[in-house]
Formats: structure tokens, C-alpha cells, sequence
């Protein structure tokens, strides 16, 4: 009999001394975040040696002490367990005062009923000593606050598994264990008080503690292996719904597992139920994006992609990069768009800055020279010819001495004006000079160059500039030169030419054209 009474103190003592134990190797180890884990712990710990110095007690007052003593644990065991899963699932916010006044409300009532119960018997209806055991136990009769207590606490821990399934299925890769780790040590101690309430264990011994005392070993051993209250996903959560950047995260099947609001917005509101579709379906919008988010080639990559919000352009910069198990291993991706609006309207700033002239918005003579050179380059491949048409203002001193330097401003946008009208999206205009210009026509004879320059020189000519009252007819003299594909000439010969074409077109008497 002694043997068997040894044994059945060992159990729970052994239980408590374990939830001690981790309480201090979890403390020394200054585990990040788990406070709300030490309570349960000590909770656990009051109620597992209560128990086991119950069992030890021979009188019926000494039982009922220490039964007083362990539900200093017993009854907010239950509250402690669902604010870890709370914290763990994201939702430290329902962890407010009145949330936590409400949660607490039925233990402190259990805790001072079961402290005051010779007067009331709201706990134990009746309470003696089992004579019938291996050694003398406590037995009671349930009073109807007792199963106030154990339908509360019963609740408590449905819903905590009840949240911990949910962010399951919201969860993927290494988070899934953690959740799994939760779901086990929640689910153990809830099966020992549905095994223990129904009274199939010999002499109503209490299996709780051992219960208790398992799930939380469960608990360390997540917080250990899995820096479960350490890094939690909690904060990484927090950190992805506050992102400036948009975030899509793609299982391997390229459905869409997760996004943050920053995506919801960029991407002209994705839609809860979108979660688990293809994410061709849910970017259906943006086909060519979409080649490269579903490419087996899932190395780290970088993509400009430009959407459109109430007719107005943005840039985003798309990264997309592999995410990797613990064992290295792809379990998905990730999709990061950074909004570049800003850069990409700067660089074309600097770059319009940079090749254009101020003035006319034609091309500077710079540029206009690298495009040159290019196109001939392209004209030698393909076979084609290539014409160069050089054009400058008559008299253009005379304009500017006579009606002011606006006026001759006014005449050189106006010559622009005239080109970009009458020339082709591929034809190149440059501002060669002061008050000269350069057309190159690819694909283009010397005699459809002559039919170009004709006609630009009619539009100007029968276009005058009206400025403040007065009427300005202004002209302009044209050199047309041509070169086939095979003759080799280079972009400064062929300026030389279309200038000794154009120095003959002033000689003739100006406003005319001369070809080459």
C-alpha cells in the first residue's frame, strides 16, 4: 500500500517539479516574450505539488487545504492557455483590460468560492475521504459551481484550438509546425480533463497535472526547437500588414497563399477568397507579369511593372524570391513591389534633359548623332537606303534683329512643330545648329527624301508667326542627301554631303531644295 502511495504522490510532485524547472531554464535562457508562458507554468506548478501534498495528507481539513491551495492554478490555467494562443494567432489586441477582466471574472469567483465553500458547498457539495483506495484520497461531490468551472474551462480550450486551426490553414511553411506544436500541447491536457470528468479512473485520481504538465513540456519544446515565442509569427505579421511595399507569397503550385493591404491596394483590390487560387487567375489583368511569376526559374529576379490608378501611371519594382524550408529546400515565393514612380520619372527627366533641346524639344545634336549612327548600322544589315535631310532658317539674324529674339525662338518651335507633323514616328529630327536642323529618314530614296523636304519647306513657308501684330514670314533652305546600304558612308559624310546641298540651296536664292 505504502509502495502505491509513494507512486502516486511521485506522479504529480514530479509533474510540478517539471513545470518548475522549465520556468527557470526558460528564464535563464531570457527566452524572448513568453511572460504569459511563466504564469502558466507557475499555475501549473501550484496546482501539480498541491496536488501531490494532497495526496500526502491524512486528515480530511489537510486535503481540503492543499485542494484550496492548487486551485490557485486550477482556475486560471485555462485563461492563461488561451492568452498564449491569443498572442501566438495575432491577436493581442483582444488582450485588453476589459477583455482580460472578462476572462478572469469565473476563476477569481472559483478561487474565492472554493476558499469559502464550508459556508456555501457551491464547489463540493459534500466532501470525505475515500477509504476504499489504495490509501485514503479525497473524494467529493460536484456542487454546481464546480461545473461552472470545468464548462468555462472547457470552453477555454476549444476556443483556443478552434483559433490555432484557423491560423493553421492561413499559415504555411515552418509556422505550420510551430501551430502543430500548440495544437498538440493544447489538445493533451484538454483529452486527461475529459478523461478525468467522466470518472473512469480508479478512485477519482486526478491525471491533470500530468496533462498540464505534458502540454507545456510540449510548449518548451517549441520554444526551444522552434523559437516559438521568440521570433513568432506574430511579429513577422504585424511587420507585413504595416509594408509600404506590396507582398504576394505563392505556394509551389503558384496559387496565392497570402498578401499584405500595400498588394490589395497596388493590384486594384485582391479579394479574401482569392487566397488558394491560381495566381494566373488572380493577375489575369497583367499577362505578361504573369509569364514571370509562373517561370520554373525561381532564382531572385527584379521586373518593372507599370499599372495604371484613376489614369495615372505608376512603376513598381517586382523582386521575386524563393522562399526555403529549414532544409533548404523551395516551398514557394515571395513577391515584393516597391513603388518607383518617383525614379522612373526622374531618370526620364534626367534622360529628356539629357538628349533633348530645351528649347524645341527636338533632339540635341548629341543624341541625335548616336541615333544616326545606329540607324546606319541597321541600314548597312537590312539592305536599306537612308536619307539625310540638313535644313536652316533664311535670313534667321535678320528675324531676331528685327522683331526680337522671342520672334526667332517663336521660329525655330515652329519649324519643330512643322516636322514632327509631317514626319514618320521612325524618322529622327535633331537641332544641328543654332538655327539648323537635321532629319534622318530610314528606309528612304533621295528622291522620297526631295518629296520630304518639299513638303516641309511649302508647310513653313505657308505658315507665318503672328506676334504682336506682326506678320513673319519665315523660310527655310534644304540639303537632301541619300546613301544605298552598300556604300559604306558614315554619318559624317553624309552631313558633309547634305550641307554642300544645303550651302547650294542658299546660292540658288534660298527657300528651295537641293538634293545631292
Amino acid at each position: 500500500m505504502l509502495e502505491n502511495k509513494i507512486v502516486f504522490i511521485l506522479l504529480p510532485a514530479m509533474a510540478g517539479a517539471a513545470a518548475a524547472l522549465l520556468g527557470i531554464k526558460i528564464y535563464l535562457r531570457k527566452v524572448a516574450g513568453p511572460s504569459t508562458f511563466m504564469y502558466l507554468l507557475m499555475a501549473t506548478m501550484i496546482y501539480a505539488l498541491g496536488y501531490a501534498f494532497e495526496l500526502n495528507s491524512t486528515s480530511l481539513a489537510d486535503m481540503l487545504l492543499w485542494s484550496k491551495i492548487e486551485y490557485l492554478g486550477i482556475a486560471v490555467i485555462p485563461v492563461f492557455w488561451v492568452m498564449i494562443v491569443l498572442k501566438h494567432t495575432g491577436r493581442d489586441q483582444w488582450l485588453n483590460r476589459r477583455n482580460l477582466l472578462i476572462l478572469f471574472t469565473i476563476p477569481v469567483i472559483t478561487i474565492i468560492l472554493h476558499f469559502t465553500d464550508e459556508w456555501h458547498h457551491l464547489v463540493y457539495a459534500a466532501a470525505y475521504i475515500n477509504t476504499e483506495s489504495a490509501h485514503p484520497m479525497l473524494s467529493f461531490e460536484k456542487g454546481p459551481w464546480y461545473w461552472v468551472h470545468i464548462i468555462f474551462a472547457d470552453l477555454m480550450f476549444i476556443s483556443a484550438s478552434i483559433l490555432l486551426i484557423k491560423k493553421m490553414f492561413d499559415t504555411a511553411g515552418v509556422y505550420r509546425y510551430q501551430i502543430s506544436i500548440m495544437l498538440v500541447g493544447s489538445f493533451i491536457p484538454w483529452v486527461t480533463m475529459i478523461i478525468y470528468g467522466t470518472g473512469i479512473i480508479p478512485f477519482n485520481y486526478d491525471i491533470n497535472p500530468l496533462g498540464f504538465s505534458m502540454g507545456c513540456l510540449i510548449f518548451a519544446w517549441g520554444i526551444f526547437q522552434y523559437r516559438l515565442f521568440d521570433l513568432v509569427p506574430v511579429a513577422y505579421k504585424q511587420v507585413f500588414r504595416s509594408m509600404r511595399d506590396g507582398v504576394l507569397i505563392l505556394d509551389l503550385n503558384h496559387n496565392l497563399v497570402d498578401y499584405n493591404p500595400a498588394a490589395d491596394f497596388i493590384l486594384n483590390h485582391i479579394q479574401t477568397s482569392d487566397l488558394g487560387r491560381p495566381i494566373t487567375e488572380v493577375l489575369k489583368e497583367y499577362p505578361d507579369w504573369i509569364k514571370q511569376l509562373v517561370s520554373d526559374d525561381i532564382d531572385q529576379d527584379e521586373y518593372e511593372l507599370l499599372i495604371n490608378h484613376s489614369s495615372q501611371k505608376f512603376y513598381y519594382n517586382c523582386t521575386i524570391s524563393p522562399i526555403l524550408d529549414k532544409n533548404q529546400k523551395t516551398a514557394g515565393k515571395i513577391l515584393v513591389l516597391n513603388e518607383i514612380t518617383q525614379q522612373v520619372e526622374m531618370v526620364e527627366k534626367l534622360r529628356f534633359q539629357a538628349t533633348t533641346d530645351n528649347l524645341t524639344c527636338a533632339l540635341n545634336r548629341k543624341y541625335f548623332m548616336e541615333q544616326c549612327s545606329l540607324h546606319l548600322a541597321n541600314s548597312r544589315k537590312s539592305g536599306q537606303s537612308i536619307a539625310l535631310i540638313l535644313m536652316d532658317i533664311d535670313d534667321f539674324k535678320a528675324v531676331n534683329d528685327t522683331y526680337g529674339h522671342r520672334a526667332g525662338d517663336i521660329a525655330l518651335k515652329k519649324i519643330t512643330e512643322v516636322c514632327i507633323k509631317n514626319l514618320r514616328p521612325t524618322d529622327v529630327l535633331g537641332r544641328y545648329g543654332g538655327d539648323e536642323f537635321a532629319v534622318l529618314l530610314p528606309d528612304t530614296t533621295s528622291d522620297i527624301g526631295f518629296q520630304v523636304a518639299e513638303r516641309l519647306r511649302k508647310e513653313v513657308a505657308g505658315s507665318p508667326i503672328i506676334l504682336e501684330g506682326d506678320i513673319i514670314i519665315v523660310t527655310v533652305s534644304f540639303g537632301v542627301t541619300a546613301a544605298e546600304s552598300s556604300s559604306g558612308i558614315d554619318i559624317e559624310q553624309l552631313l558633309k554631303q547634305a550641307d554642300d546641298a544645303l550651302y547650294q540651296a542658299k546660292n540658288a536664292g534660298r527657300n528651295c531644295v537641293v538634293v545631292s
